[in-house]
């Protein structure tokens, strides 16, 4: 399972942050702080095998996490910025 979450009020501007390998979205707080301040809801994710996703650890492939990015996009209503 792969562990998401979604930062900032209900706004307009919507942002997907995407972290490196070896990482976790947490890693990025201040730029998520900032988004928020700064208008943009936040959604972000953390890739399997990494932070609190299941799967081997720091095992990912390009190919899983774009179906992830696609159903983040399709439960947004309106175009997201992709960051990452």
């Amino acid at each position: 399972m792969v562990h998401t979450e979604t930062f900032g009020e209900a706004k307009e501007v919507h942002l997907i942050l995407v972290h490196g390998l070896g990482e976790h979205y947490r890693r990025h707080h201040r730029l998520i702080e900032k988004a928020d301040k700064n208008g943009y809801k936040v959604h972000t994710f953390d890739w399997p095998g990494h932070g609190k996703s299941e799967g081997p650890q720091g095992h990912a492939r390009i190919e899983g996490t774009m179906d992830i990015i696609d159903q983040l996009i399709e439960d947004i209503d309106g175009k997201p910025f992709l960051f990452g």
